[in-house]
Protein backbone atom coordinates (compact mmCIF):
# COMPACT_ATOMS: atom_id res chain seq x y z
CA UNK A 1 0.00 0.00 0.00
CA UNK A 2 1.69 3.71 -1.06
CA UNK A 3 1.13 5.81 2.38
CA UNK A 4 -0.67 8.77 -0.17
CA UNK A 5 -4.04 9.21 -1.38
CA UNK A 6 -5.98 10.61 -4.56
CA UNK A 7 -8.44 12.96 -1.83
CA UNK A 8 -10.80 12.92 -4.44
CA UNK A 9 -12.00 9.13 -5.00
CA UNK A 10 -9.53 7.31 -2.55
CA UNK A 11 -7.20 5.21 -4.60
CA UNK A 12 -3.57 5.21 -3.57
CA UNK A 13 -0.93 7.63 -5.49
CA UNK A 14 2.84 7.51 -6.10
CA UNK A 15 4.68 10.64 -7.32
CA UNK A 16 1.00 13.08 -7.49
CA UNK A 17 -0.26 10.08 -9.82
CA UNK A 18 -3.22 7.45 -9.40
CA UNK A 19 -1.19 3.84 -9.65
CA UNK A 20 -2.58 3.31 -13.15
CA UNK A 21 -0.28 6.45 -14.45
CA UNK A 22 -2.93 8.94 -14.44
CA UNK A 23 -3.71 12.02 -13.17
CA UNK A 24 -5.43 12.29 -9.94
CA UNK A 25 -9.12 13.56 -10.21
CA UNK A 26 -9.64 17.08 -11.03
CA UNK A 27 -10.41 19.86 -8.56
CA UNK A 28 -11.36 23.77 -9.42
CA UNK A 29 -8.05 25.72 -8.47
CA UNK A 30 -7.75 29.37 -8.88
CA UNK A 31 -6.71 28.65 -12.88
CA UNK A 32 -9.65 26.45 -13.18
CA UNK A 33 -9.41 22.45 -12.85
CA UNK A 34 -6.41 20.74 -11.71
CA UNK A 35 -4.74 17.83 -10.32
CA UNK A 36 -5.62 17.22 -6.93
CA UNK A 37 -2.85 16.85 -4.98
CA UNK A 38 -2.25 13.71 -2.64
CA UNK A 39 -2.76 13.20 0.50
CA UNK A 40 -1.26 11.31 3.49
CA UNK A 41 -3.40 8.14 4.32
CA UNK A 42 -2.50 8.45 8.02
CA UNK A 43 -3.61 12.45 8.00
CA UNK A 44 -6.76 13.24 9.14
CA UNK A 45 -8.24 13.87 5.70
CA UNK A 46 -6.75 10.43 4.30
CA UNK A 47 -8.90 8.88 6.86
CA UNK A 48 -11.51 10.81 6.30
CA UNK A 49 -11.69 9.81 2.62
CA UNK A 50 -10.85 6.50 3.62
CA UNK A 51 -14.24 6.43 5.78
CA UNK A 52 -15.65 8.24 2.99
CA UNK A 53 -15.10 5.32 0.23
CA UNK A 54 -15.94 2.67 2.84
CA UNK A 55 -19.64 4.18 3.40
CA UNK A 56 -19.67 4.35 -0.41
CA UNK A 57 -18.29 0.70 -0.79
CA UNK A 58 -21.62 -0.21 1.76
CA UNK A 59 -24.11 2.12 -0.07
CA UNK A 60 -23.26 0.27 -3.52
CA UNK A 61 -23.69 -3.32 -2.04
CA UNK A 62 -27.13 -2.05 -0.34
CA UNK A 63 -28.16 -0.57 -3.74
CA UNK A 64 -27.28 -3.89 -5.31
CA UNK A 65 -29.81 -5.49 -3.34
CA UNK A 66 -32.36 -2.74 -3.70
CA UNK A 67 -32.40 -2.21 -7.20
CA UNK A 68 -31.11 -5.37 -8.69
CA UNK A 69 -32.09 -7.96 -6.46
CA UNK A 70 -28.60 -9.38 -5.56
CA UNK A 71 -28.00 -11.55 -2.20
CA UNK A 72 -26.86 -9.82 0.90
CA UNK A 73 -23.94 -11.34 0.28
CA UNK A 74 -23.00 -11.20 -3.34
CA UNK A 75 -23.36 -7.97 -3.20
CA UNK A 76 -20.72 -7.74 -0.13
CA UNK A 77 -18.18 -9.75 -2.15
CA UNK A 78 -18.90 -7.94 -5.01
CA UNK A 79 -17.83 -4.61 -3.74
CA UNK A 80 -15.12 -6.05 -1.40
CA UNK A 81 -13.93 -7.80 -4.39
CA UNK A 82 -12.41 -3.61 -5.38
CA UNK A 83 -10.60 -2.95 -2.28
CA UNK A 84 -7.47 -4.30 -3.38
CA UNK A 85 -7.41 -1.36 -6.10
CA UNK A 86 -8.20 1.50 -3.62
CA UNK A 87 -4.85 -0.64 -1.41
CA UNK A 88 -7.52 -1.61 1.06
CA UNK A 89 -7.09 -5.36 2.68
CA UNK A 90 -10.49 -6.91 2.36
CA UNK A 91 -10.59 -8.66 5.54
CA UNK A 92 -9.53 -5.28 7.46
CA UNK A 93 -12.59 -3.35 5.93
CA UNK A 94 -15.13 -5.78 6.07
CA UNK A 95 -16.64 -5.26 9.03
CA UNK A 96 -17.00 -1.54 8.51
CA UNK A 97 -18.04 -1.86 5.07
CA UNK A 98 -20.86 -4.17 6.57
CA UNK A 99 -21.90 -1.85 8.99
CA UNK A 100 -22.55 0.79 6.34
CA UNK A 101 -24.31 -1.69 4.01
CA UNK A 102 -26.87 -2.47 6.89
CA UNK A 103 -27.01 1.07 8.21
CA UNK A 104 -28.04 1.81 4.23
CA UNK A 105 -30.55 -1.04 4.15
CA UNK A 106 -32.12 -0.77 7.38
CA UNK A 107 -32.75 3.26 6.31
CA UNK A 108 -34.26 2.90 3.48
CA UNK A 109 -36.57 -0.01 5.25
CA UNK A 110 -37.69 2.67 7.51
CA UNK A 111 -38.70 5.02 4.80
CA UNK A 112 -40.54 2.91 2.84
CA UNK A 113 -42.28 0.48 6.22
CA UNK A 114 -40.29 -2.55 6.18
Amino acid sequence: MTDYICPECGEPSEGGLHLDGTPLCPVMGAGGYQAAQPVAVNSLEGQQVRGDLLDAFGADAALDVLRAGASEQNALDEVLGSAPAFGLDRDEIAPIVDGAFRRRLDGYGRRNGR
